[in-house]
């Protein structure tokens, strides 16, 4: 088996991803996991640059209500929010909050294949 880590993938060069999406129809794409039947342990971290708390939605795999981690970002903060969840066959993993443009999210990912 082999371990390697990068950046998420939505991500250019481990650089953030601002959320502008406020629904699950505007929602942004942070990471596609690997295909097939290897593994991705993944980290996401959200930066709240805004001045009010803000509810960060991340949909996991797919759209559905277990699918969904819901957290609350407080003003001027960064707070894991994915820590070391396992997602394979190429699902996706989006998000979007409660206000556009003020949620900027980064991670890593392990891949063991």
């Amino acid at each position: 088996m082999t371990y390697t880590i990068s950046h998420i993938s939505g991500s250019t060069d481990g650089q953030p991803i601002a959320v502008t999406g406020v629904d699950t129809g505007s929602s942004v794409l942070l990471h596609t996991a690997v295909a097939g039947t290897d593994i991705d342990e993944i980290y996401i971290f959200a930066n709240n640059i805004g001045t009010a708390s803000v509810t960060l939605t991340i949909e996991f795999g797919g759209t559905g209500t277990s699918d969904k981690i819901v957290r609350t970002i407080p003003a001027k903060t960064t707070k894991l929010v994915v820590e070391g969840a396992i997602l394979q066959g190429a699902k996706l993993v989006k998000a979007f909050a409660s206000t556009g443009s003020v949620i900027n999210v980064y991670g890593k990912v392990g891949t063991t294949v």
